[in-house]
């Protein structure tokens, strides 16, 4: 590699990086899915095994052992941290958000929430949350379709607790 190519690589950053998958958003959406599938099954098959709080700092360790090995590959391929006060302050924001649903969640599970009726109430309240607030806050746009698919969502949830 030359020089120039050895600097280009040190300067990328992730958003580089990114564009550079070839994988399209809907990819990396169908692995969040997947592992929110694999998360959601994991903390429901501890429900009365393991104190929920127990759990959750085991899921804790397990994913912040991953993240350090993925860091820790990401520098060692010459790549930067970049960052930004907002950012830095998102992402403990985002921080915080996981720890207070991963703890609720492995309590629901607990206190008998099946995996196929909490879990999906869980994703479909998430879903219409987020679309509210990128509505509401993010100025996002509403059209009648994505108006009947919340519906349709807030109608899915009121049939699955009510089955």
């Amino acid at each position: 590699m030359g020089r120039e190519a050895h600097i280009a690589k040190k300067n990328l950053d992730i958003s580089a990086i990114r564009y550079n998958t070839g994988m399209p958003w809907q990819a990396f959406a169908a692995l969040v899915a997947a592992g929110t599938v694999g998360y959601e099954t994991g903390a429901k098959l501890t429900s009365g095994k393991i104190s929920p709080l127990l759990g959750v700092f085991i899921a804790t360790t397990c994913s912040l052992i991953l993240f350090g090995t993925f860091v820790l590959i990401y520098r060692a391929l010459g790549f930067e941290l970049s960052f930004n006060k907002s950012g830095l302050w998102a992402a403990a924001l985002a921080g915080v958000s996981i720890a207070i649903a991963d703890i609720s969640l492995f309590i629901m599970f607990t206190r008998g929430a099946q995996l196929s009726v909490g879990g999906v109430v869980v994703e479909v309240l998430t879903i219409l949350f987020l679309a509210l607030i990128g509505i509401l806050f993010l100025k996002e746009p509403l059209s009648f379709q994505k108006a009947l698919g919340l519906l349709f969502s807030l109608a899915g949830i009121v049939f699955l607790i009510r089955g």
